[in-house]
């Protein structure tokens, strides 16, 4: 989900079922291109992820995201339009039951309803819906800003290096299975072992939290039924135009006046891990932890992407 906040002073968070504005989902940039879309539908991803942008209309405070995370789950105009898949692959209401086939016109598959937000939901009664009262969540690092940031990836060494010398080419490895994902070349390999893996020292922990470096795993990884890539470049340029959508950028105005200029960026991403309802609503996910089908599962991905205007 990718929202607009604003700057003011301290204000209460807490019910706020108008808190969220629903926007028009995006029709330009890199999730309506279809080169874009044929590749997560080929990863995967299209039918298992969606996109939608809403407007934050109270104080915006990046130092305490908890009450706007809180007014974001429990928003009347978010309700009615984020789901989440539940284990049978359905799209579900956030502690709902199970979930409509008209809520999959919301993925970036597109589905029947041609990627257009959905319209039923499965419980249309806020006073029976549960409540979020916590949010597990992480503020995620966004300072790559360039693709320059994956060049370590072609030059990477060692007896069996990610990708062949002067090629595109991914280097194939022995069959294996990490994380219940299948491994059969030294990318998949190096995502899934982090430090273990035979180039773990390419990017240290703080880097492989990065924004994008997140985006570019959850493309290499993909969903159950992913259909892998040979070469490393559809992969990148996936995730360049998806960071592009995601994240907004300005001039950095730290650079000095001899300095090239950069860009820097400005929005405030939000990982969330999990939600806890009070048990206020329907179905039996209708307390406790509920957002995933499956926990600790590392292709869970729900980013809160924050410009500032």
């Amino acid at each position: 989900a990718r929202g607009r906040g604003k700057m003011a002073p301290a204000d209460e968070g807490g019910d706020a079922p108008t808190a969220f504005v629903k926007l028009p989902d995006p029709t330009s940039g890199a999730f309506i291109e279809p080169a874009v879309r044929s590749s997560l539908k080929k990863w995967d991803l299209g039918g298992n992820s969606a996109v939608h942008r809403f407007r934050y209309t109270k104080a915006f405070h990046p130092m305490d995201a908890e009450p706007f995370l809180r007014d974001f789950f429990n928003s009347d105009a978010v309700r009615d339009n984020f789901q989440a898949l539940d284990a049978k692959g359905s799209w579900r209401g956030i502690g709902e039951g199970a979930g409509t086939a008209a809520a999959a016109a919301s993925s970036l598959d597109g589905g029947d309803g041609g990627g257009g937000a959905s319209d039923s939901i499965t419980n249309p009664n806020p006073k029976t819906r549960s409540k979020c009262t916590r949010v597990k969540h992480e503020l995620v690092p966004c300072t790559a800003i360039s693709m320059a940031f994956f060049d370590r990836i072609y030059s990477a060494e060692g007896d069996a290096p990610i990708v062949r010398a002067g090629t595109e080419f991914i280097n194939k490895c022995l069959d294996d299975v990490v994380e219940g994902f299948p491994v059969a070349d030294a990318l998949r390999e190096f995502l899934l072992r982090g430090e273990e893996s035979e180039h773990g020292e390419l990017y240290t922990t703080e880097e492989r939290s990065e924004f994008l470096f997140r985006v570019m795993a959850h493309c290499c990884l993909g969903g159950a039924m992913c259909q892998y890539e040979d070469q490393l470049e559809p992969y990148l340029d996936v995730t360049r135009r998806l960071y592009r959508a995601l994240v907004a950028a300005k001039k950095d105005k730290a650079v000095g006046p001899d300095e090239p200029d950069r860009a820097a960026i400005v929005s405030d991403v939000y990982a969330v891990h999990q939600v806890e309802l009070d048990g206020g609503g329907v179905g039996k996910e209708a307390a406790g932890w509920g957002l995933y089908p499956k926990a600790n599962n590392r292709q869970n991905f729900c980013y809160l992407c924050v410009d500032p205007w």
